[in-house]
């Protein structure tokens, strides 16, 4: 029984080289920071919040155009001076509009490059998000993997130790479970796809881009706020007026500005949990992408068949030598 032991402990270094990949691969620490990535931003990839992120930095850019080229006409009289002027008067007694107004071109174009790259993504997302199944989290992978190490280690050192047909049977069986289990589960795809994901998304999830975010955040956050909180309040006390009459002046003077002033606070909102999300999930992506989940999988296959081919081989070896 030579040729069984050997069989077997083929199937055994299968095990082990899965016992191995388990922990050396980083799965254990990627695992738990995928699922807390795929939770975080799993509504911001969603149709519907593209749709209302790019509203948002519409109606925000359109507010940012009229307030620059559009209002000084308008608020010049409100602030006592000359059209022309009006920026500066806004520099010097609204220091956070001016700065808001600076900003926005920049904010616009950084949110929308990061809104076109969660649409370019959505496919890799969701399949990411999938691993291994759309009810069981990502944290069973590494437990998987180790696992099913381990069973093919025992079953490898039970043919070694006892050459008889049981562990070879069991060895077939097991295997073949976990072949059709990664491919019924399509495991190697959803593998590429999280791999692709977190190509696509490293300049995203960097210390830079999650302060950059941030700071993109206070500055609208402190332009909105000087906003409702001392120029319209400003501006009516010059003409005499109300700040609710002086909003419906400037939706209906400056149409771009109302609209973005109406839906202001609730785009900062969301705004703002993008950016916590990002800030907060900075090292999450570094452990999701250090291993290379596609490989794992690969080599999880090609084990798998190298156990069942040997496991199969040794049924036939034991059965073959009883009748003899």
């Amino acid at each position: 029984m030579i040729r069984v032991r050997i069989l077997g402990g083929i199937v055994a270094a299968c095990g082990l080289a899965l016992v191995v990949t388990a922990f050396s691969t980083h799965l254990f620490p990627a695992a738990p920071a995928i699922e807390e990535l795929t939770d975080d931003f799993r509504a911001s990839f969603s149709d519907e919040a593209i749709a209302t992120t790019r509203a948002d930095l519409t109606a925000l850019d359109d507010a940012g155009a009229a307030l620059r080229e559009d209002a000084p006409a308008v608020l010049g009289p409100a602030l006592g001076v000359e059209p022309g002027d009006v920026p500066a008067a806004l520099a010097s007694q609204y220091p956070d509009v001016a700065a808001g107004l600076v900003a926005i071109p920049d904010v616009v174009t950084n949110f929308s490059a990061l809104t076109d790259l969660l649409e370019a993504n959505q496919d890799n997302f969701m399949k990411a998000d999938a691993v291994p199944t759309e009810s069981l989290p990502a944290n069973v992978v590494p437990w998987q993997v180790l696992l099913s190490g381990i069973v093919l280690l025992l079953l490898g050192g039970w043919l070694w130790l006892r050459p008889v047909v049981l562990p070879a049977l069991l060895g077939v069986g097991f295997t073949l479970v976990l072949l059709l289990a990664t491919v019924a589960l399509s495991l190697p795809d959803k593998a590429s796809a999280t791999n692709d994901l977190t190509a696509n998304t490293a300049d995203v999830f960097t210390p830079a881009q999650a302060e950059s975010a941030q700071m993109a955040v206070s500055t609208l956050g402190a332009m909105a706020q000087q906003l409702n909180e001392e120029l319209i309040p400003d501006l009516a006390a010059a003409t005499g007026t109300t700040p609710e009459e002086v909003a419906t002046m400037l939706a209906s003077q400056l149409p771009a500005v109302g609209t973005a002033l109406a839906g202001l606070d609730e785009a900062l909102e969301r705004f703002q949990m993008f950016a916590d999300g990002l800030e907060a999930n900075v090292q999450n992506y570094t452990k999701a992408a250090r291993p290379d989940l596609a490989a794992v999988v690969q080599l999880e296959i090609w084990l798998a068949v190298v156990a069942l081919i040997a496991s199969g081989a040794s049924a036939v070896v034991i059965r073959s030598a009883r009748r003899e």
